[in-house]
């Protein structure tokens, strides 16, 4: 499968694949206003005309991004989606000049598969918090993993977050 950017007639194919998701708590709700401010951030999988899949790339600071949204509807699990949309955030992050790149998860093979590390939930950037607000920084949320990987191999831009 091929991950595209996202374009306007995505918008419900892309709420459909979060609601299912957020429906069960495993992702943050996201309403059709705030997919539509932020589709240039997002990537799709598409196949047979429905959307497969989908994540987005939000800048955090001047060298780092949250890769977030990232979803994959069950039928098209295991087809090469998600590792497609994950590619194209990173290629993304990387034409962008950023270092790093981290996300919140509970798919700890598929990001160690894909070259991230496990980190400590304490190096999640406070600016995260703002675009999740069930994860407040004195909440304990011990079921969500952040996976963290480097995009350049430079001794001065060491394994950190913040």
């Amino acid at each position: 499968m091929e991950a595209v950017e996202a374009v306007g007639g995505d918008v419900d194919g892309i709420r459909e694949v979060l609601e299912y998701y957020s429906e069960r708590g495993v992702l943050t709700p996201r309403t059709s206003a705030y997919l539509k401010r932020h589709l240039g951030e997002f990537y799709v999988c598409r196949e047979g005309g429905k959307i497969a899949g989908c994540c987005a790339l939000h800048r955090i600071g001047d060298d780092v991004a949250e890769i977030r949204c990232f979803a994959v509807k069950d039928e098209f699990a295991g087809r090469g989606a998600g590792r497609a949309l994950l590619n194209a955030c990173i290629a993304k992050a990387r034409a962008c000049g950023l270092k790093r790149v981290f996300s919140l998860s509970l798919e700890k093979e598929f990001f160690r598969k894909n070259g991230f590390v496990r980190m400590g939930k304490q190096r999640i950037p406070l600016k995260t918090f703002k675009s999740h607000p069930e994860l407040s920084p004195n909440k304990t949320f011990r079921w969500m993993m952040l996976f963290a990987k480097m995009l350049v191999k430079d001794s001065a831009h060491e394994m950190r977050l913040v």
